[in-house]
């Protein structure tokens, strides 16, 4: 049985990787100008750099809880085994969340 790789996206790996390996993104959301958009599904990292360069600085909020929690009990009600590769937990609380 293969192991399921799992990150979220502000680990900066790109999206090809994750189609690539079929590995699950965890996108965090992203807000500009009250417009929010989830992590490399829908704004790309240059597109976040060219509104902080415009001087729109984005926010950002991790992944929920909910969503963490309907991916691991899938992989573990399949038995499947997988590797959650988290961005640093001294930076983020995203690793809080998923632990």
């Amino acid at each position: 049985m293969s192991v399921k790789i799992m990150a979220d996206s502000a680990c900066d790996l790109p999206l090809s990787f994750y189609e690539e390996n079929d590995a699950i993104l965890f996108p965090l959301k992203v807000q500009i100008n009250g417009n929010e958009y989830e992590d490399l599904r829908t704004i790309q990292p240059k597109e976040v750099y060219d509104q902080i360069r415009a001087g729109n600085l984005p926010k950002t909020s991790q992944v929920s809880p909910a969503g963490f929690k309907e991916v691991f009990t899938e992989l573990a009600e399949n038995k499947q085994d997988g590797v959650y590769i988290a961005f640093s937990s001294q930076l983020s609380g995203t690793y809080q969340t998923a632990s």
